[in-house]
């Protein structure tokens, strides 16, 4: 779980400085429906362990499980979204560097929370 740590703050560093506008403003309106931070931080901590489920489970099978697409589709359902408006919600808080480091420092400190939670259950 620490080279999963470390993956995403090294995906936030490129996030942020790949992502970052010099105005400060928004470079995406706001999209409709506009997921609120809770939501947002929410959905990654969740899209985080379940993309490393998927490639996991992809690396110790040399087929492409056909399954994948029905996996992320049925997690944005239960999310009460869609791909589409996630990206879009992504786009938009990827326009807010600050904000976007905020909620990554949610979704680091609930990735964490659950892999401690996981060690305490072995």
């Amino acid at each position: 779980m620490a080279a999963l740590k470390s993956f995403f703050i090294c995906l936030l560093f490129l996030l942020l400085t790949a992502c970052g506008n010099k105005s400060g403003k928004p470079e995406f309106k706001k999209p409709d429906p506009l997921l609120s931070k809770e939501q947002m931080v929410k959905v990654l901590t969740e899209l985080h362990l379940l993309e490393a489920s998927v490639n996991l489970r992809n690396a110790q099978n040399t087929t492409t499980n056909k399954k994948d697409t029905l996996i992320y589709s049925d997690f944005f359902k239960k999310y009460g979204t869609t791909y589409a408006v996630f990206q879009e919600n992504f786009k938009y808080y990827a326009s807010q560097p600050v904000v976007l480091s905020q909620l990554y420092d949610q979704v680091i400190i609930d990735l964490t929370r659950k892999e401690a939670a996981e060690e305490r259950n072995k």
